[in-house]
């Protein structure tokens, strides 16, 4: 019963991530095509707001993973550290 509470948990976060952030994602495709510099400028400023707030959601999935399952959670994490670094270094970098 505990574990298919913890699915739910996880699941829905995920779907949530998928859902809010689908707008995210497509603005900054459309922005890589978008020539004019303060068109593409004010596209990107359109989802500022929401772009950090939308990312809680995938740490969010982490912490119900880690909790729910931790045998998984013990196994994926490894093999996620060199594109989580990619993500990280990415991030800083351009900022």
């Amino acid at each position: 019963m505990i574990t298919s509470l913890w699915l739910a948990v996880v699941l829905v976060c995920f779907l949530a991530y998928i859902v809010l952030d689908g707008y995210d994602l497509g603005v900054g495709v459309a922005s890589l095509l978008e020539r004019d510099g303060e068109h593409r400028r004010r596209m990107l400023e359109s989802v500022a707001v929401a772009w950090d707030g939308n990312e809680t959601w995938l740490i969010l999935l982490g912490v119900a993973l880690w909790s729910g399952f931790p045998l998984a959670f013990g196994t994926v994490l490894p093999h996620a550290y060199l594109p989580m670094t990619v993500v990280l270094f990415s991030l800083i970098v351009s900022r």
